[in-house]
């Protein structure tokens, strides 16, 4: 009886044992759990850090260098211009700076006038102010295979020369094209537009040819600059008229160079004033 008692009481405790070595340890209240790193640890694999974006850029036909950031611009005609560059005009000039090429020549009295050109117009926020055509103007475009806009005409001469020459023209002056603006000047020095609205104009042009850009310079294939001679061209004068000389100097810290009658410009959205592209 005592051997039964006692065997009894071996197997309830193996029994007992057993059940305890297969139960879960209840958790340690004093320890996160959500928590597998400890406060103020760093990690030994840090994120990778985002490279900078590189923004592609083309061969810019006007001035031979990787300017142009729009590939819808690639292969496309340049857009030429006619800018008011009358004396009391010249202060409200704007989008000049962003031209690639400016020629200046002398139109009638003594006086100048410009014909801006753009590889892309389409970010120029404010242009002008606009003036009347000029054939002078009209052949530079067509040298240039340009898309030609302006504003007035000679109907007698210079209407029937333009038509000769065959080349995509407009003469703007409608509110889907341009817009006139107060600036302290009379009626004929208040006429604007933008890149937004000419390339509004082009893409309504169902019969103009965009396509076909002309190289007009032989630039360098590797973009590298021309040697400087002993003398430097960094004041240039060029008296056009009794009345009117235009005036360049050259920003050696820029390597541009800048037309004094630029430095009368207003701020208009530009990037500086008295900044210009290649002049002519």
């Amino acid at each position: 009886m005592r051997l039964k008692s006692l065997v009894s009481l071996l197997l309830a405790a193996v029994l007992l044992f057993s059940f305890s070595a297969c139960s879960k340890a209840p958790a340690d209240p004093t320890i996160d759990s959500s928590s597998s790193i400890p406060s103020g640890t760093i990690s030994s694999n840090p994120a990778p850090e985002e490279e900078e974006e590189v923004i592609p850029t083309y061969l810019n036909p006007l001035t031979g260098e990787m300017t142009l950031t729009d590939p819808e611009a690639v292969g496309k005609k340049p857009v030429a211009i006619t800018i008011n560059n009358i004396y009391v005009a010249q202060k409200v000039q704007c989008g000049l700076d962003q031209a690639d090429v400016v020629f200046e020549t002398e139109v009638e009295g003594g006086i100048t006038r410009l014909l801006a050109v753009f590889a892309d117009v389409s970010k120029v926020q404010k242009l002008g102010t606009v003036r009347s055509l000029r054939v002078v103007f009209a052949d530079i475009a067509a040298g240039m295979n340009a898309l030609l806009f302006y504003h007035g005409i000679d109907e007698d001469y210079c209407s029937p020369h333009l038509k000769s020459l065959g080349i995509n023209s407009h003469q703007i002056g409608a509110k889907s094209d341009s817009f006139r603006e107060k600036n302290g000047l009379a009626y004929e020095h208040r006429l604007y537009t933008s890149g937004e609205l000419l390339d509004g104009v082009i893409e309504g042009k169902k019969k103009w040819t965009t396509e076909g850009t002309t190289q007009w310079l032989n630039f360098s294939e590797d973009a590298t600059k021309a040697a400087p001679s002993e003398t430097k061209a960094v004041n240039i004068k060029v008296p056009f008229s009794g009345t009117s000389t235009t005036q360049f100097i050259y920003d050696e810290a820029e390597q541009k160079g800048m037309n004094i009658h630029k430095f009368l410009r207003e701020k208009c959205e530009s990037k500086k004033p008295g900044e210009s592209g290649l002049v002519a």
